[in-house]
């Protein structure tokens, strides 16, 4: 990953809209927002949600390295 990819979301990193939640809970509303939020304006709980979920690891684990 480069570091102008750090101004994208999740969202247009994959190429995958994820569009309305289908189930209503807060941790699916907040993934959903998460992918739609800037890569540098991750928070460490941020990457922590996603990453425990197991979502867009690829993207996510390096810039939780960094």
């Amino acid at each position: 990953m480069f570091n102008n990819d750090l101004d994208k979301t999740l969202e247009e990193l994959e190429g995958e809209i994820w569009g309305q939640p289908q189930f209503c809970s807060n941790l699916v509303i907040r993934c959903h927002e998460l992918r739609r939020k800037p890569l540098m304006s991750f928070s460490i709980e941020d990457l922590r949600i996603m990453i425990g979920q197991g979502f867009s690891l690829k993207y996510l684990v390096p810039v939780a390295l960094r």
